[in-house]
């Protein structure tokens, strides 16, 4: 699943899925229902800086 990636919105509280194609643009595609959808196992979790 090379190019996904979820990020956390701290200012909503929301989770949202998106997509980074090889030019380097994100496109948010859709919000995350919890963290129970999301996957576990071979995914980084990093923290952003703002």
């Amino acid at each position: 699943m090379k190019g996904f990636y979820v990020e956390y919105e701290t200012d909503t509280n929301d989770i949202y899925l998106y997509y980074r194609y090889p030019s380097q643009v994100a496109f948010k595609i859709m919000p995350v229902l919890g963290f129970w959808n999301l996957p576990y196992d071979d995914w980084v979790r990093e923290l952003k800086n703002k």
